[in-house]
């Protein structure tokens, strides 16, 4: 009776000190101005007088440097009678808060990336984030929320504010039922910058894979597109894809979130970035053959992350260092093969010919041949690939 009781009291003891370190983060999407959100937190408890509060310099399946950083105006600190406390901009990505057991909240505005036409690096769009007041918000969450040197494996809550007129497409649950609020948890850092979110009017249609949710979310400026020809078009490809994984799928919920362009962006790239649980697309607006087509080999290599990094993985995908990161040495296992079931798994179920399906192997390997170092290790451009081998990297897709 003493062991269960005092197992009692430590799960109650866990809970309410799990309950307490928590990031509570609020988006609003109702004030919205020049291109610009608003984003509010109240922290987890501190024990120091100092803190510093990151955004990341780089993050997982982009490997380029983009300090997103450079995007917040306005960074303030508050003590809990909403009074000032110091704060010092230590570097483009992090900033000091002095006296931070006082903290009471913290305030910023975001701008977005999409609109960076200046000097500066680009950031690739499927990674960076859109703000067009009442049409569309892309929301990578590295773009809006950070954390506290030594606090990413703590819980987040996310709360989204907007308009009764938006939805908001992504991986992640919505624990609020308010048709102008919603709320999501993710149980570290990690976990919330690995689920994306999109807002605009709805456009949206499911897919079921055995017994996996496969949400399409479609964004078109002009309505070329609808998330309904997407899904006829993809609906083959990813049975097809079940079917080639036993008929199990290792998630129960998936989303494609589409932004489709009719200007071009400020990267001068289209394609998409996976996610363990989504992916984000950044195409041109069209439906003739060459586009879906584009976008059935995109999407089929982003599905098939599901597989790795999400369940095969090293540590340093693992434990990610968003600010000094550490590159793995393991491309030719997270992109290479990837891309190579992606174009198998078409073959294999009649989405294309052999003949096709060799005519692409064929010109991969001319193209690794003729545009890359081909004697260069995988392994070795794997953990230089931000620096020394920087140029290399498009090798892992041939």
């Amino acid at each position: 009776m003493k062991n269960v009781l005092l197992t009692v009291v430590l799960m109650l003891f866990c809970a309410f000190a799990f309950g307490q370190a928590k990031y509570h983060f609020t988006i609003d999407l109702l004030h919205v101005a020049d291109d610009k959100i608003s984003v509010e937190l109240i922290p987890p408890a501190l024990k120091k007088n100092e803190v510093v509060y990151n955004l990341p310099k780089i993050v997982p399946g982009t490997y380029s440097e983009d300090d997103f950083g450079r995007y917040i105006e306005n960074f303030e600190a508050l003590d809990k009678n909403g009074q000032p406390l110091p704060v010092e901009q230590m570097s483009t990505n992090s900033w000091k808060v002095s006296k931070a057991k006082k903290l009471g909240k913290i305030r910023y505005k975001v701008n977005d990336t999409f609109d960076d036409f200046g000097d500066n690096k680009k950031v690739f769009e499927p990674c960076g984030s859109n703000i067009q007041r009442d049409t569309n918000y892309l929301l990578n969450n590295h773009c809006f929320a950070g954390y506290f040197d030594g606090m990413k494996q703590i819980p987040f809550q996310l709360r989204v504010i907007h308009p009764d007129n938006i939805y908001g497409s992504t991986a992640l649950n919505d624990v609020d039922v308010s048709a102008t609020s919603d709320l999501f948890e993710a149980e570290n850092y990690n976990r919330l910058v690995d689920s994306p979110l999109m807002y605009g009017v709805a456009d949206t249609a499911t897919i079921m894979i055995g017994n996996s949710a496969v949400l399409i979310s479609v964004y078109s400026p002009n309505k070329v597109v609808s998330a309904a020809f997407l899904a006829g078009k993809i609906d083959k490809l990813l049975q097809a894809q079940g079917a080639y994984l036993g008929g199990v799928l290792p998630v129960k919920k998936y989303a494609f979130l589409v932004y489709l362009n009719d200007k071009g962006g400020v990267s001068g790239a289209q394609g998409a970035l996976e996610h363990s649980y989504s992916s984000v697309y950044f195409m041109p607006e069209g439906n003739d053959d060459n586009t879906v087509q584009f976008f059935m080999d995109v999407a089929a290599h982003e599905f098939f992350h599901i597989l790795t990094p999400l369940n095969i993985h090293s540590e340093e995908i693992h434990y990610f260092d968003f600010n000094t990161p550490k590159m793995s040495k393991h491309l030719w296992l997270y992109e290479g093969t990837t891309e190579y079931h992606a174009h198998l798994v078409q073959e294999k179920y009649g989405l294309t010919t052999k003949e096709d399906f060799l005519q692409v192997l064929q010109q991969k390997i001319t193209t690794s041949r003729q545009r890359y170092i081909d004697t260069l290790p995988f392994t070795v451009m794997s953990a230089n690939c931000l620096d020394t081998y920087a140029n290399q990297y498009g090798n892992v897709y041939q």
